[in-house]
């Protein structure tokens, strides 16, 4: 006896590139491209080996030269470190595809895609100009300020609203804190670490970017953005605690309301009987 098939089964494939095939296949699809990307970097492996006695010999001078200038915060940028910057990429570009595949609202792409917008471009411009160090610390700041911001709201979302508005305010204080030490950290290293170095003259090659032009800019970007963040934080705050002020005092009205001493009917129609009377006598009088 033949199978018995389901009305509105097919059993066709969806057509390449479409949302369904992408959506169900996107787990092979990332594997591919996993694989390839490791065959490449085990053709490279290679390569960066007969590279690599020239390569310590150049930063062994290098770290002497930022250890001489008492700048250790501008030492080169170590496998870890490109370790750390290579996820912090792929984190950032992973949530732009992530998007898709959750199928989020076009009211909310838009928040989302500015905010991994700008981690992203902020990570990858400090590593481009070898200032992964500074960006490390910066980042670990921020990291925790967002930190104590997602405690407090697992801890207000389990009910824990004793321990959470501690934490809500530990926050602020971090986040504060963090924006502060952000912008100091950048002028010390850029404006007067990097100003005190010898070679000031761009290399692309070399990877060398300090120039007086490159240090202005970053400064400038880095200012702003933490000035825009910190105007976004504060009008947020304000907006929060008006809206806290309005419900405070609609609640107070309705407790009022609800604690007041209704009036009885007979003394409803007596009072209805003195208004009926005064507006009859102020008639007549002025008749």
């Amino acid at each position: 006896m033949p199978p018995v098939r389901r009305r509105g089964a097919t059993s066709k494939n969806p057509p390449i590139f479409s949302h369904e095939f992408v959506i169900q296949n996107h787990a092979d699809i990332v594997s591919c491209l996993a694989m390839l990307i490791l065959v490449g970097l085990m053709f490279q492996y290679n390569v960066t080996q007969m590279c690599q006695l020239k390569e310590i010999h150049r930063k062994r001078k290098i770290f002497k030269q930022f250890i001489s200038s008492g700048m250790a915060i501008l030492m080169p940028c170590s496998r870890l470190d490109k370790f750390y910057f290579i996820t912090q990429i792929a984190y950032w570009l992973h949530s732009f595809p992530e998007l898709y595949f959750q199928k989020i609202k076009r009211e909310e792409m838009d928040d989302r895609i500015k905010f991994a917008a700008f981690y992203l471009a902020f990570i990858v411009s400090a590593y481009v100009v070898n200032l992964t160090r500074l960006a490390i610390l910066c980042l670990v700041l921020h990291y925790l300020a967002e930190m104590t911001f997602h405690l407090a709201r697992i801890l207000y979302f389990s009910d824990y609203l004793d321990i959470s508005k501690p934490c809500f305010k530990l926050w602020f204080v971090f986040f504060l804190a963090a924006r502060a030490c952000i912008v100091i950290l950048t002028v010390h290293t850029v404006w007067f670490g990097l100003g005190r170095l010898p070679n000031q003259e761009f290399d692309l090659a070399a990877g060398n970017f300090n120039t007086a032009f490159f240090r202005i800019v970053i400064l400038a970007a880095v200012c702003l953005f933490q000035g825009w963040v910190l105007f976004d934080f504060l009008t947020f705050q304000i907006k929060r605690q008006k809206e806290q002020s309005a419900n405070h005092t609609i609640t107070t009205k309705k407790s009022k309301g609800l604690h007041s001493t209704p009036t009885s009917p007979k003394k409803r129609r007596q009072r209805r009987k003195k208004a009926k009377l005064s507006t009859m006598t102020h008639h007549k009088m002025a008749a």
